[in-house]
């Protein structure tokens, strides 16, 4: 199975799929993470391979104060709220949608894609059938065509 974790450059949204994306990976699943380039050893340190997203929202959260120095004159209160969700969450959803849209068009262009194997009784240590069928996927056109 193929999975795309995505995540917003912010660690509360990035470390839940991590302790996915580490499942799955030892369940032999081909995992890749798109986010910001400065989670790039973050999302390699499980296994996954690292997509960064497009340069209008690849954001470095760490540079925050000084990427929006407008908020620090902003005093508490629903102005500020605003603001914050507009610059941080916003601002950066187009492009982030588009990083997306490109990096599933390159996954499901690749011809090979390995068996379904979910976790069995053995591996996880749950009671979970065993199959061996191989999983639907939609075609690339499909992706594109979203």
């Amino acid at each position: 199975m193929k999975a795309l974790l995505v995540s917003t450059p912010v660690m509360g949204h990035l470390n839940p799929l991590l302790s996915i994306g580490r499942i799955l990976v030892s369940d032999g699943h081909e995992v890749v993470g798109l986010s910001s380039t400065y989670l790039h050893d973050r999302i390699e340190a499980i296994g996954a391979t690292f997509r960064g997203f497009l340069p209008e929202a690849d954001f470095d959260i760490r540079n925050a104060p000084e990427r929006f120095a407008e908020l620090r004159a902003t005093p508490p209160g629903p102005k500020l709220l605003r603001m914050i969700l507009e610059r941080a969450f916003v601002d950066f959803m187009l492009p982030q949608y588009q990083s997306i849209k490109g990096v599933m068009r390159a996954m499901m262009e690749r011809r090979t894609m390995p068996a379904f194997r979910p976790r069995t009784a053995k591996s996880s240590g749950r009671n979970m059938p065993a199959c061996s069928r191989p999983s639907k996927t939609p075609s690339s056109r499909q992706w594109a065509n979203t």
